[in-house]
């Protein structure tokens, strides 16, 4: 209890002291509603602390699930959902023993496996970890299925360095040259598959195939950058389109900027291009005579030609730390959060 109440100074200490303020709270809450629970629901099921419409049939059990879970993740391996249940009954057996196990819990239990069984006061279900179970598990502890990959983004050791270091050179910068809201500008690339049809669709019971027609164009992808002014500006879309010759009768918007390349991806070759179609007209028609630009650390922004190239034309490069772009990249934290969900729909 005291590592409780120490004050956590890493991100993996700030992590595991809310996780364990959360179970505590969660354990606390179980215990003084549980009188009132058990006459509404037999005994049998507690609500689950902060979450609406949401019940566990065991508390302890779900936290040194969840606890073994991410010891699991910690080390590298992979948990398949069949695994979690088996471990589910296993815990829930350890501290909910039936009239079965009874006889020889009490004849070859430790004081420590004694505990384990008391952790818990509601009294023993036949519980089975149904799909149904471990779908509402996972809801209730925030776990997801995902698909495994080789990288991921992981956050600097010394992250919280790193992002005061961030936020106290950009704002020395900006009180240094007077910098006014319009001349700061933050740049994210992106890109959206031309036709990217869902994996799923609705269809009559009983069909032997489920046939999609589509354009042909899967895996046909544009790449835009998206730039925006701290006073609220919008700037238009610099977007690639992957083509050598130009779309016959294709009329671009007012607020898009069309370049065509076969790769359809960015370089410095187009970095140097969007900042000369993009930000050089945007500052000419502003009357400013400099930019501050905020832009990931990405090896084409770090290129000498780009560098060479925005001196000469007054735009200053404030690059974001490498991987906390989803931390202290603009774009990222509020114009692209909401996009992978709106795209769902």
């Amino acid at each position: 209890m005291n590592s409780m109440n120490s004050t956590p100074t890493t991100i993996h200490q700030i992590v595991l002291f809310y996780r364990q303020q959360k179970e505590l709270r969660e354990i606390n809450s179980a215990q003084e509603n549980e009188n009132q629970q058990q006459n509404s629901k037999g005994g049998k099921m507690e609500q689950v602390y902060g979450i609406k419409n949401s019940t566990c049939i065991c508390s302890p059990m779900e936290i040194r699930l969840s606890n073994w879970i991410m010891e699991k993740r910690e080390s590298g391996i992979s948990i398949s959902g069949f695994q979690i249940k088996l471990r589910a009954i296993e815990i829930y057996n350890e501290i909910h023993p039936n009239e079965n196990t009874e006889t020889e819990r009490n004849a070859g239990a430790t004081s420590n496996q004694m505990a384990l069984t008391t952790a818990c006061e509601l009294p023993w279900v036949e519980f089975k970890a149904s799909d149904g179970w471990l779908s509402n598990f996972c809801t209730r502890r925030g776990y997801v299925l995902r698909r495994v990959s080789s990288c991921g983004r992981e956050l600097p050791k010394d992250c919280l360095n790193i992002m005061f270091k961030f936020y106290s050179d950009l704002t020395k910068i900006i009180q240094d040259n007077s910098c006014k809201k319009g001349q700061i500008l933050n740049i994210d690339e992106s890109c959206q598959y031309l036709d990217a049809p869902s994996q799923y669709t609705y269809a009559v019971k009983g069909a032997k195939r489920t046939v999609v027609y589509t354009t042909g164009a899967e895996k046909t992808r544009l790449s835009g950058a998206w730039t925006g002014a701290a006073d609220g500006k919008k700037l238009p879309i610099y977007l690639i389109i992957p083509r050598v010759n130009e779309l016959p009768n294709f009329h671009v918007p007012n607020n898009v900027m069309v370049t065509y390349r076969s790769d359809s991806i960015f370089n410095t070759e187009t970095i140097i291009s969007y900042a000369q179609r993009i930000v050089l007209p945007y500052k000419i028609s502003q009357n400013y005579d400099k930019i501050l630009l905020i832009i990931d650390s990405a090896r084409c922004h770090l290129t000498a030609q780009v560098e060479s190239f925005c001196v000469e034309n007054g735009i200053s490069l404030f690059f974001v730390p490498p991987g906390l772009t989803n931390m202290l990249q603009p774009a990222d934290v509020s114009w692209f959060a909401s996009r992978p969900q709106q795209q769902k729909h």
